[in-house]
């Protein structure tokens, strides 16, 4: 009686979560409308960061300011015949700086997935459909354990990434923009006290990107070797290497 009575229990949490999830093959708009390419498309991004600096075991914070500016200037056909968009990227420090090019980044979306190449590193942004509790995985193209050079140090950067769709759908007050229908999704959420990773992203339907924040951290306790003196200490106490990161939108046409 008792292993029929859970097997009736397994059995009745499997459907639950099934009825739950949505049927793929019944959802009409699959959302890639947040996740806009054109040629010509130009978004501007006020940004504002934290360097964590421990050359010469000095702990130094060093904060920067800035605008960036995201355009897309051309696109062309893949190997696999898939269009593929050219974001010309530029920074300045104030407003009234002229505008210095930074790098060449590329997007393109199958019917499947949404892809970002940034720093050469092809990292997949949304998986379609969306829906609240859609899943993948940002660094299937990436190599997890790569480092990456920030400040004078270098951390892994990529190391603990997971996408998951948080929100979908809804009205927020972003940087003055008032904005009807807005996706929320994190690209990356762990913290082993030693290190912390973590991104979240959102976009605005038929604009796309309008916020991102980041907190990319390493503590000193992971270069000594034991986690115990950083338990509980806030990150910008315990930080020793990475950064912390936001961008707004400002402007888009």
């Amino acid at each position: 009686m008792m292993r029929i009575l859970l097997w009736f229990c397994l059995l009745t949490s499997g459907l639950l979560w099934i009825s739950c999830k949505p049927d793929p093959a019944e959802i009409l708009d699959r959302g890639e409308a947040y996740f806009p390419l054109e040629v010509g498309r130009q978004l501007v991004y006020q940004v504002d960061s934290i360097i964590f600096d421990d050359a010469g075991n000095s702990n130094r914070l060093d904060t920067f300011s800035g605008f960036i500016r995201e355009t897309i200037t051309d696109a062309y056909l893949d190997s696999e015949m898939d269009s593929v968009f050219v974001i010309e990227r530029a920074f300045r420090r104030t407003e009234m700086d002229s505008w210095q090019a930074a790098q060449i980044w590329t997007a393109s979306r199958t019917y499947s997935t949404a892809f970002r190449v940034e720093e050469n590193q092809r990292l997949v942004k949304m998986e379609f459909p969306l829906y609240r509790g859609r899943k993948w995985n940002p660094v299937r193209y990436v190599d997890p354990g790569i480092v990456v050079p920030v400040g004078t140090e270098e951390i892994e950067l990529f190391a603990y990434w997971s996408g998951e769709v948080l929100a979908l759908d809804e009205s927020e007050l972003i940087n003055n923009f008032n904005l009807d229908r807005v996706l929320t999704c994190i690209q990356a959420d762990e913290d082993t006290e030693i290190e912390r990773r973590f991104v979240l992203e959102k976009y605005a339907r038929d604009i796309g990107l309008v916020a991102r924040m980041d907190t990319i951290l390493d503590s000193r306790c992971k270069r000594i070797g034991d986690f115990t003196p950083c338990i509980g200490l806030d990150w910008m106490e315990k930080g020793e290497k990475g950064y912390i990161m936001s961008m707004k939108l400002i402007s888009h046409n």
